[in-house]
């Protein structure tokens, strides 16, 4: 089975996506962050710091025998892709990443290989639309990152989903020794000031400030890339250490995704986690409201805390705090949610169901 990876320059999902592609013995060749696994590249700014990606010498050997196949388009990230029908037919899946754009270039190439159009955010009505016509056409399936992305009121209906996952033999061992809150949040100032209004602008703009007015009377911590709030990145281990050392992750979710890497990878190694809900969230929007589903993994407060007023979350977070066996029962049951919906393992498993369907 050979996989065409039409990369979104996602860095965190290429690598967690090829790293079980690895796993399942699948020949892969990525045209994004790691067209070369011994020298991956970047969005600027966005430097991906984590293991290196292990390819085995099968593995490099393959992409090394498509390379002469391949004309890499020199602005990367800025652009399309530029690939020829004789390249791409020599693969027998092609996974388009939610980018319009590839999936216009690679349709226009009638590729003899199955074509996966992978959405992983909102869409517009139009490319719902249109990709929806797509694969009644019988020119492509759709695949979903996210469950949810199916219940936003103008969504198309899938036909494969495999959520995202984290490594649960990383993420791991949480002490919560230092008593301090953590986030990760990029662009946090930016999304202060803008929205799309689709995502509800005041809301957001509402989150971040209530988000400021409760951390700045504790010990916290905001990392993350265009930060003039806060700290900067930082590397992969720093960040593994903050996850097990922080007695409190605070989510900030960016709507409608109502969960992000950031909140995984914290309730997978265990440190109790607190997010906003509908409202302060940004998801009481009547478009994608049916998608909101945080309650489902935080359903109470032995599992976390998902809510809109400042006093239950002041009065979450003292408790967590200053009652450290309380925060280690919600420790415990934080990282059994996150290896039920979250796990690598049952990501393997979902690939491997998924690759199995186009192998004969």
């Amino acid at each position: 089975m050979k996989i065409l990876y039409v990369s979104s320059w996602h860095s965190v999902l290429e690598y967690s996506d090829l790293e079980i592609f690895n796993t399942l013995d699948i020949d892969w060749f990525s045209t994004g962050c790691f067209l070369d696994p011994n020298n991956p590249r970047y969005y600027p700014g966005y430097e991906f710091k984590k293991n290196p990606l292990i390819a085995s010498e099968k593995q490099l050997d393959f992409i090394n025998s498509m390379l002469p196949f391949y004309v890499d388009n020199p602005q990367g990230y800025r652009s399309s892709v530029t690939l020829s029908k004789n390249f791409v037919n020599k693969f027998d899946i092609i996974i388009i990443n939610n980018r319009e754009p590839n999936l216009d270039y690679v349709l226009n190439l009638n590729p003899r290989g199955k074509v996966i159009y992978r959405t992983y955010d909102y869409h517009s009505p139009r490319v719902e639309t249109k990709i929806e016509d797509l694969k009644n056409d019988g020119r492509l399936e759709i695949l979903r990152l996210f469950d949810w992305e199916d219940d936003i009121e103008w969504s198309s209906k899938s036909n494969h989903c495999i959520l995202s996952h984290v490594d649960e033999n990383i993420y791991k061992e949480w002490s919560g020794e230092e008593n301090q809150i953590l986030t990760f949040c990029s662009n946090f100032d930016g999304k202060t000031r803008h929205r799309d209004p689709l995502y509800g602008i005041f809301p957001y703009r509402m989150a971040n400030t209530t988000y400021k007015s409760i951390v700045e009377n504790y010990n916290h911590r905001l990392h993350g890339h265009s930060n003039r709030s806060g700290h900067g990145p930082v590397d992969f281990n720093t960040q593994l250490e903050l996850y097990k050392k922080s007695r409190i992750y605070f989510n900030l979710s960016c709507p409608p995704a109502w969960h992000n890497y950031g909140l995984m990878e914290a309730m997978m190694t265990g440190c109790p986690t607190i997010s906003f809900d509908e409202v302060l969230g940004g998801f009481n929007h009547p478009h994608y409201s049916n998608a909101f589903r945080l309650k489902t993994i935080i359903p109470n407060s032995n599992y976390g805390l998902v809510s809109d007023y400042t006093h239950e979350i002041v009065d979450y977070i003292e408790k967590l705090r200053s009652d450290h066996s309380f925060a280690k029962e919600v420790s415990e049951n934080s990282r059994k949610q996150a290896l039920k919906h979250f796990s690598k393992a049952r990501a393997i498993k979902d690939w491997k169901n998924f690759v199995d369907i186009f192998k004969n």
